[in-house]
């Protein structure tokens, strides 16, 4: 194993609700950086819809599923590469109608390894999630933890995470 590890941190010129451009803009953007030998790729929170929503009719158009268009198109990529890759997405859990401020992370064998629902949530819109050992996932480098932006302003949810 290579004992440097490359990080890809994804700068998107996200466009509020311009889903479609904002998924080729991602998934050009998670090649590049794979080909230049990122091994874990991030991408921003809410990296397809943009953000700031004023209630659930506002992103409803914009959200999807775990299972979607756009994690289908990046497991593609992650397997292709080997790599791990990171994105944020505004996700409707079919089962409840909920929505979520989500973020997963695909392996390099292009399969779900984390699924963090943000606890910090913009309560217009999306439901906090709950704590979880599915926002932690092995890697060659050793464990790492999934957090989105405002969760970590809080200690307990990075110092829960870190002990684990």
């Amino acid at each position: 194993m290579d004992e440097r590890l490359l990080i890809g941190i994804l700068h998107l010129n996200i466009q509020h609700g311009a889903v479609g451009g904002n998924r080729s803009s991602l998934l050009a953007r998670a090649e590049e950086a794979a080909d230049r030998g990122a091994r874990i790729i991030v991408a921003p929170e809410l990296a397809l819809s943009g953000y700031s929503f004023d209630g659930r009719g506002d992103v409803a158009p914009y959200v999807e599923q775990v299972t979607g268009v756009t994690v289908e198109a990046l497991s593609g990529i992650a397997r292709r590469f080997g790599v791990y890759l990171c994105v944020g997405l505004a996700e409707e859990e079919k089962e409840t109608d909920i929505y979520f401020n989500s973020a997963v992370v695909l392996g390099p064998d292009g399969k779900l390894v984390a699924h963090h629902r943000k606890h910090v949530a913009e309560r217009r819109w999306s439901c906090p999630g709950q704590p979880s050992s599915t926002s932690l996932f092995e890697t060659p480098w050793g464990k790492v933890g999934v957090l989105i932006c405002a969760d970590s302003y809080y200690g307990l949810l990075p110092r829960s995470m870190a002990l684990k």
